[in-house]
């Protein structure tokens, strides 16, 4: 038995014995996800915007682009990717995670695959690092964008940053396909409130007399009305 099943059957007597520290949560990860799952084209992840290569390929706004980073001796380290899969995992209790798969590019300071000038940092895409590892949790990753560095060739990329200042979760429509793709959780329910009166509302229906029989007027007459009413309108305006 390895040490996840070990680490779920401890979870799953912990929950039997109504121990405080089984939460659903913890207990509904601990038992694996299903053997199914969706993958999404795109999502929103803490306000922010993520779509996946393929599809990203096909807009003018770059949103395809990861980083994330990890501390070890030598201070924090920042990896940078590429968002190939956006999947979601079903597990009991009705509980759900969102993971990236992507391609992780070779940012080893060993290997010199990073350029430094002028404040603007540069790196080579042209190899692939920890292909056994692919996936990280969807809010997990900082959106980062890349741009052709022209001054050195096709194969490096500059690497640009930035501050989400305003943020809208406004759905986009693609050409090809006007169907909503996103995939994204609210906290709280967007449902409507229920429709209540805040006042009463006349009854009209004593304004309406049944025992006087219609006048029809002609259309000559509905002219000189018209004209009367204009002239009068005139004279007020004056």
């Amino acid at each position: 038995m390895d040490k996840l099943s070990k680490e779920a059957k401890l979870m799953a007597i912990l929950k039997f014995n109504g121990d405080p520290k089984a939460s659903d949560d913890l207990y509904a990860l601990s038992q694996f996800a299903d053997d199914y799952y969706t993958i999404w084209d795109s999502c929103i992840v803490n306000g922010v915007r993520f779509r996946c290569k393929e599809r990203d390929d096909n807009f003018k706004k770059q949103c395809s682009g990861v980083c994330t980073w990890d501390d070890d001796e030598n201070g924090d380290v920042i990896y940078y990717s590429v968002l190939l899969e956006i999947l979601e995992l079903d597990f009991i209790y009705h509980r759900k995670v969102f993971r990236f798969h992507y391609k992780r590019y070779n940012t080893d300071r060993k290997g010199k695959r990073m350029l430094i000038d002028n404040n603007l940092t540069s790196m080579n895409i042209t190899s692939e690092w920890y292909k056994e590892d692919p996936f990280i949790l969807a809010t997990q990753a900082q959106q980062v964008f890349y741009l052709n560095d022209c001054a050195r060739g096709k194969n490096l990329m500059v690497i640009q940053k930035i501050d989400h200042r305003g943020i809208y979760d406004v759905a986009e429509v693609d050409e090809e396909q006007s169907a909503n793709d996103d995939v994204f959780q609210e906290e709280d329910s967007s449902e409507l409130p229920s429709f209540h009166l805040i006042e009463d509302i006349p009854d009209t229906s004593s304004l309406v007399r049944e025992d006087v029989a219609p006048i029809i007027l002609s259309q000559e007459m509905m002219l000189k009305l018209r004209h009367k009413e204009s002239l009068f309108r005139d004279q007020e305006d004056t």
